[in-house]
């Protein structure tokens, strides 16, 4: 990802996107200023996800992040949870 497409997203309503990488953009300068931009539009994200393709063609499904207490934090690691038929 891009600035661009951060504030593409944006435009759509996106409001909270995941991708199976480690960062939303490329390692170095981009990645800090999608970070900006994600900040910038109140976007959130979540990074690393796994095995997003057995999401694919299963239609709509309710999306649960589960956090750890972490004090003064602005992240943390998350058990995500697709669950269907909700």
């Amino acid at each position: 990802m891009n600035v661009a497409a951060t504030e593409w997203l944006a435009q759509q309503g996106v409001v909270h996107f995941g991708i199976d990488s480690m960062r939303p953009g490329p390692e170095g300068k981009v990645n800090a200023l999608v970070h900006k931009a994600c900040l910038d539009l109140d976007i959130t994200h979540i990074e690393s996800l796994c095995n997003l393709q057995a999401l694919l063609g299963r239609g709509r499904f309710t999306f649960i992040g589960l956090p750890m207490k972490w004090r003064g934090g602005t992240a943390s690691p998350i058990r995500a949870v697709a669950v269907f038929d909700m």
